[in-house]
């Protein structure tokens, strides 16, 4: 048997040296082919765990209230490009109501959309968000110049802006922003404050946005009376699990849902935690997927 296996290793290299070319191309192939699985599996490691410390740093204390029905273990339908419509102002009203939930520190509604910002000759195209006077509580950005809005301008249709630091800097530069006028689809607005830069946490540029009142990006932009998102922050960490079952609750009772079983509710609520780890998931699928095609190829 020896023999046997001795002969069919000597065989094997006479034919390798025999056809030196064909021999390296081979192992070459393989050494790539192994090379680009490692390469991509380490990427991806890397590029989850920079995501991952990202939405982290938005606080594990958070609540969001998406739009739709959706699977506990899946994306919600809202995230898949389907405009959904369920969720309203109101029901940002009655999640700060204190008795409907107790944990709730702040809840902040969005109302995304694109446009053009103008000021003098120079214009910019930036991301368009309308919010609730909750969003620096909620979201923890900080103004570097200005203020923020009041409760009052968030209901009457006021005009006013509060940019982020790159769009502060292409539309004036190191001139004084706040208390200038821009215009956005014809309508003017005044500069009340600009955000200090914070960059991109979470596939959020939040330096490239104009923030403004919710129910004047609603009617004077956007032309809809629904939300995109809920964001709602709670005491503590502690508190997740109660407060989501009072935010369930008080938007079934706005909803007019008498189904407590969940099945038929029309929004989908998620902690921070249940963020994190759809992520993990999603992002697990991604680096499993292009190293199999990376060891296919």
């Amino acid at each position: 048997m020896f023999s046997k296996f001795s002969q069919s290793i000597t065989t094997s290299v006479t034919a390798l040296l025999a056809n030196k070319a064909r021999s390296f191309l081979t192992m070459l192939g393989i050494i790539i082919g192994v090379g680009a699985v490692i390469v991509i599996m380490a990427v991806g490691a890397g590029a989850q765990s920079l995501i991952l410390a990202q939405v982290e740093t938005l606080g594990t204390n958070l609540i969001g209230v998406m739009p739709g029905k959706s699977d506990e273990a899946g994306p919600p339908t809202s995230a898949m490009g389907i405009v959904i419509t369920t969720l309203t102002y109101e029901d940002v009203m009655a999640l700060r109501e204190k008795s409907n939930v107790p944990n709730a520190v702040d809840v902040v509604g969005y109302t995304n959309g694109t446009g053009t910002a103008n000021w003098g000759s120079n214009s910019y195209d930036t991301n368009l968000k309308g919010v609730t006077v909750g969003y620096i509580e909620v979201e923890g950005g900080e103004l570097d110049n200005g203020r923020f809005f009041s409760k009052e301008e968030e209901t009457n249709l006021s005009r006013v802006a509060v940019l982020g630091s790159t769009v502060k800097k292409e539309l004036f530069g190191e001139s004084e922003a706040v208390g200038q006028r821009i215009k956005i689809k014809k309508h003017t607005f005044e500069v009340i404050g600009v955000m200090v830069e914070r960059g991109t946490v979470a596939f959020q540029d939040y330096d490239d946005q104009i923030l403004m009142p919710i129910k004047t990006m609603q009617k004077l932009i956007a032309g809809v009376n629904y939300l995109g998102l809920i964001r709602i922050k709670i005491d503590s960490e502690e508190n997740i699990d109660r407060a989501i079952s009072d935010v369930e609750m008080t938007l079934r009772d706005q909803h007019d849902i008498a189904d407590l079983s969940g099945d038929s509710d029309d929004f989908s609520v998620r902690s921070a935690a249940e963020a994190l780890d759809m992520i993990t998931v999603i992002t697990d699928a991604l680096r499993y997927f292009l190293a199999a095609m990376a060891a296919l190829s």
